[in-house]
């Protein structure tokens, strides 16, 4: 036995073959014309002439029926049923006639006025292309016997004179309903087909089919993710009956993965960090992605730099995280201040590529005049800027000769003179003794100054008289 398609197609034909398009109409002063699927309301306008309704013209309208043939619930039924108004004219005969005022001409259909026109019977000839169409979807197949009609159409012309109307009905008839059932065929298969969907482009993934019993239930589950590159979206289990000689799709849309890469870059060189890897993760449509920055051994999260924080991914991307490097070393600015005002005593000197956390030691070089406070200095060398500074003190000048007075001793500075002593005879004049004043830095050297002590064998230069 032919498959059920067949089937269906060989009962449309046979129908086709037996079925009868029936146009009929209910004149009042009116024609109707049916050709075939077309007809033609012809209307005169008449005017009493010698006692005698006489037409001074006609109005023509005309129009088609169309339809095509389907299968519903196991029958041939009707399907796309219409019927167009195409053209309204008129036109005038040569009798003269003479009236005032206009007549009115009107069609209706069954959802409504289509064309409503006032014109001048006795004027001159017009045409109008009307093109509406009138939806005839509820319309069934009836016998002959039990004949079902559908009105089209009704026209209506009025003026002084007889108005005319008309009435347009169809039908569509065979002799005998029972040529619409359609063979059922037996132990028909139907064809079920499975497809995987890229529910952003409409591509298709994946696709099978297979043949099952006709009017079979079937049901099919798909995978909550397809090659690990794919989502399901849609319903996860699909079930419904494949009909008899037909065909049934279960469709599934799966969201695409997209590649997700997070760069770890040196501020630096505006280059990856070679110690750590891109990092790349696989993400669906429409989900999110969030990324904390990882700690790196020498580096440190750059100023502004965040992680990465995807409310929905929606495409491919590549995300940039920021490093500063921490430097192993640093250099060390040794500054020679003058403790008194802080001002330098001479130029910065720089201790280059000091290991950070290291203490590093400093002896401060001599300064004519000045003394350093320390003769060593530690220093704890840090990231960052750093700065060691070291401070001295001037060499104050101190004159060891001195007086006592009321109790304390003095130097011997009188009338801002230095003392002196009486040169020989030859050289009859006083004279101040060399290193008179001395710089406190030169108490205690070895034969040094006018006054000197004895100290463990060696004559000393004397820094103090008295307590």
């Amino acid at each position: 036995m032919a498959d059920q398609a067949t089937l269906n197609q060989e009962q449309i034909t046979k129908v086709r073959q037996n079925l009868s398009l029936n146009i009929y109409s209910t004149d009042s002063g009116t024609k109707t014309y049916v050709t075939g699927n077309s007809f033609r309301i012809e209307t005169p306008m008449t005017v009493p002439i010698n006692g005698q309704e006489t037409p001074i013209g006609y109005i023509n309208s005309t129009g088609t029926v169309t339809y095509d043939l389907l299968i519903k619930d196991g029958k041939v039924a009707p399907s796309r049923i219409r019927a167009t108004i195409s053209n309204v004219s008129y036109t005038r005969t040569e009798i003269q006639a003479f009236g005032s005022g206009n007549a009115n001409y009107r069609i209706d259909s069954p959802t409504g006025t289509i064309f409503n026109k006032d014109y001048s019977p006795t004027g001159g000839n017009w045409s109008e292309n009307v093109n509406r169409v009138i939806d005839l979807s509820d319309m069934q197949i009836s016998s002959r016997v039990n004949e079902q009609k559908q009105q089209i159409v009704t026209t209506h012309d009025e003026w002084q004179y007889n108005p005319t109307n008309s009435s347009v009905s169809l039908s569509l008839t065979v002799p005998n309903i029972s040529i619409l059932d359609v063979p059922k065929a037996t132990n028909d298969e139907g064809t079920l087909v499975i497809k995987y969907i890229n529910a952003v482009t409409g591509n298709t993934l994946w696709e099978t089919s297979k043949k099952v019993p006709g009017d079979s239930n079937q049901f099919y589950t798909a995978p909550s993710v397809y090659i690990f590159a794919y989502k399901l979206i849609s319903t996860q289990m699909l079930q419904a009956t494949v009909p008899s000689g037909g065909t049934k799709e279960f469709i599934f849309k799966y969201n695409p993965a997209y590649a997700i890469k997070v760069h770890y870059v040196d501020s630096a060189t505006n280059q990856d960090i070679p110690s750590k890897p891109v990092y790349t993760q696989s993400v669906f449509r429409g989900e999110p992605f969030r990324h904390t920055p990882p700690e790196i051994q020498g580096y440190r999260l750059a100023s502004g730099s965040t992680g990465v924080d995807i409310p929905s991914v929606t495409s491919n991307g590549d995300y940039y995280i920021r490093y500063d490097k921490i430097p192993s070393t640093v250099n060390v600015t040794v500054r020679y201040l003058n403790r008194a005002n802080y001002s330098p005593l001479k130029s910065d000197a720089v201790l280059y590529n000091q290991p950070i956390g290291q203490t590093i030691r400093y002896n401060p070089p001599a300064i004519e005049g000045y003394a350093p406070e320390k003769t060593e200095y530690t220093y704890n060398v840090v990231e960052g800027n750093n700065v060691l500074m070291i401070f001295y003190t001037e060499n104050a000048k101190i004159r060891p000769w001195a007086i006592r007075k009321y109790g304390n001793w003095s130097s011997l500075n009188t009338l801002r003179t230095w003392m002196k002593i009486r040169r020989t005879a030859n050289q009859n004049y006083w004279d101040t003794k060399p290193n008179a004043e001395i710089q406190a830095s030169d108490a205690g050297k070895d034969d040094f100054s006018p006054s000197r002590i004895r100290k463990s064998g060696k004559w000393k230069a004397q820094g103090k008289i008295g307590n």
